[in-house]
Order: C-alpha cells, then structure tokens, then sequence
C-alpha cells in the first residue's frame, strides 16, 4: 500500500515523483548517474566490518503524491529562485520562504524515502508527511560557497539522527553548498525576544504542543552550539503555531491543524550579528569566501553530522528538561542513537570500499 508523501493518504494510482527535480540532476551532471545514499545502517547494526553503500540512479529515487495534493508545480518555481542564488542576486523573503519551504520538503522526502531504502532498520512508522511539515518549525539555511565544481551530492541524510528526528541533512549543488535544520525553537532559543512557543508533535492532522521552560536567549547570537556556522551566509526563521480564531492555544489537548496557521518570523546574518528581515528587505546568499569542494568534502560531511549531534542535543534537552522525571527508555533510546551516529562517522571516515 502506497502512500502520499504530502498529506499520507493510501494512492490508488501510481503517481510517482522524483525526490530530485529533473532540472537539478540535469544542471549537475549525467542525468543517468547513480546516487549515492550513504553507508547501509542495517549493516551498521548488525556490525558488518564492511558495510555496503546505498546507491540508486537519481532517476529512481521517487516518492508518490495523490493527485489532490502533489506538488511538482513547486519545482519549476523554485528553479527560478535557484538562479537567483546562483547568480548572486538578492531575495526577498517570498523568494526566501520559497527556499526554506523547499528545503523543508526536500529533508522530509529524503527521509520517506530513504528509511524505505535502508530496509527501516529503526522500524519507523511516519505519522506525518510534507504538508504537515513544510513551513511548521523553526528553520535555519546555511549557505557555502565553493569553488567552480560540477556534481549534487547528499549528505547526513542517511544517519542514525536523520532517520529518528529529519533535523538537518546537507546538500552539495554544482558549487553552492547547504545545510538546512529544522526543530521546534532551535531559532527561539537563541535570538532575544522571541517567545517560545512549546514543543510540538505532528500526527495525521493534528498537532500536540507540550510546553517546556526553554528560555530565550539574551545575546545577538541566534545559533547556539552549532558547529562550523562563521563562514556560511545564513538565514534564520522562527515558525509558532496560533489559532485562527484568535484564541490562545490550549497545551492540554490537541488542535487540529486545520484550525491554526503558522507565523514566521525571519532574521539575516549581517556583519556578524542577526538582524529582522522585513517585507521591504532583499538579501544575497553569497559568501565572498570560497571553500575547495574536493579538499573538504570530508570536513563538510563532518560538519553536519556536528551539527546534526547538536540540533539532537538541543531537542533532546527540549523533550526531558528534568531527566529524573523522564522515561528511562527514551533516555537511553536517545543516548543509543548518538552512540551509533559516531559508529557511522568511525566506518565513514575510515573508507567504506
């Protein structure tokens, strides 16, 4: 039984989408190449000393979306603000939430179809696909710049924290280099003034908001314990659910999605201090500081797996504030998935033939 990968509903026909526009494969190379996924984590758990690579060609690396909701329109929009990004030209925040909310799909994709990939090693069952997800939690943008080089790779999106939580994976196009993140506050937490707005659990078409007592932070720097972060360009979006009604939001039961809206609020890095990014504002994604692909390709891949471990502490932390008064179970399960993210980095940076 085939799902839609947008609002999860059973699809009787086979409408099946490219993770990947076929514009992107084809702006980054042989449309006909194999894409690499990442180490087998189902080898990883069960120790094989060597663990095979996933590898599909692009052009197989599909989800399926029910004819209601699909979303290829999407892609032809966000190519044009991709050359946008490419050329160095500026963005203004409609171009900016066209980025995000595609990135916001892209990670969320990713992780649909690559538990699937890798045999569900942790035995997952999404509650939750892309309409759900898309535009509905803090997100941060990090952007490279690279020297001239032509391919589109992935990385993070095939780790023991990808595959539990979706919060960050990093993305390689031609000579841009991303990181996207996303988590409940992860943007909150570290820029002054901003209300926190709880925890928030997504399942089927209803949201569940447990409030904790994060604290926003009085600094001007919004991204806190992330690593690697100076030279990117960076843009940074707080997301909080409210009613449509108007009324508060009750953290006691669940609301229906249907019944609230999401209201963004964006900051810019500038000068080395986060800034708000106003209707009126445009804003360029390139960095003069250009870093060699080929030389760093493994401190990048490094790099996010950091910046994944920190986003998975910040969410850990969100979720067992008092850990004598958390599920035994959770905590360990937690401190278990960190413990084979570091394996994988081991077997990665090792070489995998």
């Amino acid at each position: 039984m085939k799902k839609c990968i947008n609002c999860g509903s059973v699809v009787t026909r086979n409408n099946e989408v490219k993770v990947f526009p076929e514009w992107l494969i084809k702006k980054t190379g042989d449309i006909t190449r194999d894409l690499t996924l990442g180490v087998d984590l189902k080898a990883i758990l069960e120790q094989e000393l060597k663990p095979r690579v996933l590898t599909l060609p692009y052009l197989s690396f599909t989800t399926v979306e029910c004819e209601k909701c699909t979303t290829t329109y999407f892609d032809d929009i966000i190519e044009s603000v991709f050359k946008k990004v490419e050329n160095s030209l500026e963005l203004d925040i409609e171009e900016v939430n066209i980025l995000l909310d595609w990135f916001d799909k892209l990670r969320i994709s990713l992780w649909l179809g690559e538990y699937k990939m890798s045999s569900n090693p942790f035995n997952i069952k999404p509650s939750f696909g892309v309409k759900t997800r898309m535009g509905t939690k803090d997100r941060i943008l990090v952007v490279y710049n690279l020297k001239e080089d032509k391919g589109l790779n992935i990385l993070g999106a095939n780790t023991p924290i990808f595959h539990n939580s979706q919060i960050c994976f990093g993305l390689r196009v031609n000579d841009l280099f991303f990181i996207s993140i996303s988590t409940d506050n992860i943007v909150a937490k570290n820029v002054n003034g901003i209300v926190n707005n709880g925890l928030g659990i997504m399942k089927d078409d209803e949201l569940i908001i447990l409030k904790n007592d994060l604290k926003s932070k009085e600094s001007d720097t919004p991204i806190e314990g992330l690593s690697l972060l100076e030279t990117g360009k960076v843009i940074a979006q707080h997301i909080h659910p409210v009613r449509v009604d108007g009324k508060p939001l009750d953290f006691t039961k669940p609301v229906e999605m249907k019944d609230i809206k999401f209201e963004k609020e964006t900051f810019v890095k500038r000068d080395g201090s986060f800034i708000g990014f106003s209707e009126n504002d445009k804003y360029t994604l390139i960095d003069q500081t250009k870093i060699d692909w080929v030389e760093n390709s493994m401190n990048l891949s490094n790099c996010v797996l950091d910046v994944q471990k920190d986003v998975y502490d910040f969410l850990y932390n969100q979720m067992f504030p008092n850990k004598d008064q958390a599920d035994e179970r959770m905590l360990k399960y937690f401190e278990y998935i960190k413990t084979l993210q570091e394996t994988l980095r081991e077997v990665t940076n090792k070489g995998v033939q």
